[in-house]
């Protein structure tokens, strides 16, 4: 295998490793949060760092995945049976960025957008990983369980929130 491909494929888990991480903690320092019925200003900084750590990571993850795209159509899209793998996480990062860009500018409903967020990025993870151990699913299949998973974490999620109660602060 080429360098340059080697480096790329490094740079990816790299990125995924970033994302899915920060991910994870957006999503529990945000139900922290909420818990007390208000984001505070230190609350607010730990969340701002996280977001930087995450947008890095998709950065990596957009750069590797483009150099890969690259590579998968020089060789005249001969990724065979990884390719519906490829064109699933590819759907995952526009969904990804798209959403991003939504919260950010608050037109994604809250209900919805942290939900979307983490699961693709899970679900990114797991195409991932799986395609690298060959497992094959044809692209429906992969979206169907990803349109599974999310609808899971947004009831999940409209769950957590309706069972947090405020903490109760000891002076």
């Amino acid at each position: 295998m080429e360098i340059g491909i080697l480096i790329a494929f490094f740079l990816l888990r790299l990125g995924i490793t970033l994302a899915v991480g920060s991910s994870t903690f957006a999503l529990a320092f945000y139900f922290a949060a909420i818990a007390d019925g208000a984001i505070d200003p230190s609350e607010r900084r730990f969340m701002h760092l996280v977001y930087f750590v995450l947008r890095i990571g998709m950065v990596i993850t957009i750069l590797s995945q483009l150099v890969l795209l690259g590579f998968f159509l020089s060789r005249g899209g001969a990724f065979g049976a990884l390719d519906a793998a490829f064109w699933f996480e590819w759907t995952l990062l526009l969904i990804i960025i798209a959403n991003a860009i939504l919260m950010q500018v608050r037109v994604m409903p809250m209900w919805l957008g942290p939900a979307l967020a983490g699961g693709s990025w899970y679900s990114f993870f797991t195409a991932h990983v799986l395609s690298d151990l060959s497992v094959t699913a044809s692209y429906l299949t992969w979206f169907g369980g990803y349109a599974l998973f999310v609808i899971f974490l947004v009831a999940l999620f409209a769950f957590l929130k309706r069972t947090l109660r405020p903490r109760q602060v000891a002076l």
